[in-house]
């Protein structure tokens, strides 16, 4: 028998979640977009006229919405061990907006792009990232509530070189650059380090 999985409503009205998910959109102060290291892509904030610090903004909020522009969802199934970022202008309820967009010739990510997570550390690692743009403004938590402990250990440092400082590395890369001098080069050297 296949196990019954709990579904709850987000706060964004009408759209079911697993019971065990955390949901947050990109909300920031300045309509900005978001990079989501995790996943290593870039993630579209929620749009309100009203942020623009100019005075004719407000006069363009009826030619798309007058509400603003709802910002991509991001979320982590904990249960199902899988991350995703859901696109909410594929909803019913907005496809006038969306119908304008695509009008432009501008195109809507896909309605849910689902990421699976191998690992404890790989759920840790959304769930950290989730928590952190919520802490730092950047987004608002829909539904679910962050855990106590994490299930793993996170990783919170992308595009970065792990350098190996030990001293046996130091040696090697000093005997590589050694060998590469001439041997007058190599005396100066010698004569430097006693």
């Amino acid at each position: 028998m296949r196990p019954v999985r709990l579904l709850l409503f987000s706060q964004q009205k009408d759209t079911l979640v697993p019971h065990n998910t955390i949901e947050i959109e990109i909300d920031h102060a300045r309509n900005a977009n978001v990079v989501f290291y995790p996943a290593g892509r870039l993630v579209r904030g929620r749009f309100l006229h009203s942020r623009v610090d100019e005075p004719s903004a407000v006069m363009h909020a009826g030619r798309w919405a007058e509400h603003g522009i709802i910002g991509q969802v991001i979320g982590v199934d904990l249960d199902a061990r899988e991350g995703f970022i859901r696109e909410p202008l594929r909803d019913a309820k907005h496809a006038t907006l969306a119908d304008r967009i695509k009008q432009r010739g501008m195109s809507l990510a896909p309605a849910r792009e689902a990421f699976p997570l191998a690992t404890d550390d790989d759920v840790a690692t959304w769930v950290h990232w989730l928590q952190r743009h919520v802490a730092a403004g950047n987004a608002t938590l829909l539904c679910g509530e962050f855990p106590a402990k994490l299930p793993g250990v996170p990783r919170t440092r992308f595009g970065t070189v792990n350098v190996d400082d030990s001293e046996a590395t130091i040696k090697r890369l000093v005997a590589i650059v050694y060998s590469l001098l001439p041997a007058d080069k190599r005396r100066e050297v010698e004569s430097l380090m006693g």
